[in-house]
This record gives structure tokens, C-alpha cells and sequence, in this order.
């Protein structure tokens, strides 16, 4: 759970979801989200060596592939003007699991991220690295841990949605189009300084 506390452009993606398209929509974002945070974790919990340095050196093409998207997304949350019939239908679920799941998989820092995960909870179990059956244990949480997280943010935005359905749906799109924009530019700005440097 702690792994998939919602920071970042995908996090204000799924909030977005459950809050305009319900939990259904919600949901399967997350599990998008999920899913691609597993794979991050096999790569590094198992010593993937060879796919831990393909997606390192494809790095900068992957942030401007996210920093293009991102900047998309932005633009559709600010530009949509859904009238609450609109928001009552959910997208469709494979639509919500890919754009999660490639959006967050074209961050190839969750991997430095995943070692110090790992790296500090082997010193915590035991001073040592974990074992294979820990390490497998400890990956098929993580998805689990992530849909539990966000089930429960789920439920507490469908409450907020249903005492006021009307009041922050506008600035709602506003608030997550400029996250997603401005980091969607950051992104497109930190690969051409990766490319140069």
C-alpha cells in the first residue's frame, strides 16, 4: 500500500476517474496502475538484469512518449464538458487498465524505487537479501496492496461525489488538466537535457 500511495500524474488520473466515471472506471485505472507497478517489481526483485537495463537506456524516449500523453490527457480533462448523464457512464474497462498501465510503465524510475523498497525491507527482515519465496510474496502484494489502497479512495470519493455532484466536477478537470500539462512538459524538458547530457 505504501507503494502505491497516489502521487504523480497517474495518481490525479485515477482520482479523476472514480470522481466523474465512478468506481468502476476507477477501479480498473487502478488496476492498470497495479499491474505496471508488478512488473517493476519482478524486473527488480527476480535480477531481470537484461530488461532493468533495456528499460534504463530507453529512458528518454519513454519520458517523452509519457510527456506527450500526459500533456493529451491534460488537455482533454480541461477541454470535456460531461453533462452527468455522461459521467454516470463508465469508459470502457480495457481503455482505463492500458492508459494506466502504459502511462505508468514509461517511468523507468519506479525501478530505482523499487530497489530501495526492496533493499530496505531485506535489512529490516534480516539484515540479508530476501529469499526467492519472500521476494515472490512481497510482488503479489503489490498489485494487491494497490487495488485495496485504491478501493478505499475509491469509497470515500464516491461519498464526496454523491453530497456534492455538481460543485467540483469543473474544477476538477481544471486542477488535473494543469498537473497533468505541467508535468507532461517537465517531462518532454527533462529528455532533451537527458539527450544532451
Amino acid at each position: 500500500m505504501a507503494v502505491a500511495l497516489p502521487y504523480g500524474p497517474v495518481g490525479f488520473v485515477i482520482i479523476r476517474r472514480f470522481y466523474l466515471f465512478g468506481m468502476g472506471s476507477g477501479m480498473y485505472s487502478a488496476l492498470g496502475n497495479a499491474i505496471s507497478d508488478g512488473f517493476y517489481a519482478i524486473v527488480i526483485g527476480f535480477g531481470l538484469h537484461r530488461i532493468h537495463h533495456f528499460l534504463l537506456s530507453i529512458a528518454t524516449y519513454a519520458e517523452i512518449g509519457a510527456g506527450i500523453a500526459l500533456i493529451y490527457l491534460g488537455y482533454k480533462a480541461v477541454t470535456e464538458n460531461l453533462s452527468m448523464d455522461e459521467q454516470e457512464q463508465e469508459k470502457h474497462p480495457l481503455q482505463d487498465i492500458t492508459s494506466t498501465f502504459f502511462i505508468n510503465l514509461m517511468n523507468p524510475t519506479l525501478l530505482f524505487s523499487f530497489a530501495l523498497v526492496f533493499t530496505i525491507l531485506s535489512k529490516i527482515l534480516h539484515g540479508s537479501p530476501m529469499s526467492g519465496t519472500e521476494t515472490a510474496v512481497f510482488i503479489a502484494g503489490i498489485p494487491v496492496g494497490t487495488c485495496l489502497l485504491w478501493f478505499g479512495i475509491g469509497f470515500a470519493i464516491r461519498l464526496l461525489r454523491h453530497n456534492n455532484k455538481h460543485g467540483l466536477v469543473e474544477r476538477i478537470n481544471y486542477v488535473t488538466g494543469a498537473i497533468l500539462g505541467i508535468t507532461g512538459a517537465v517531462l518532454l524538458v527533462l529528455s532533451v537535457v537527458h539527450a544532451i547530457f
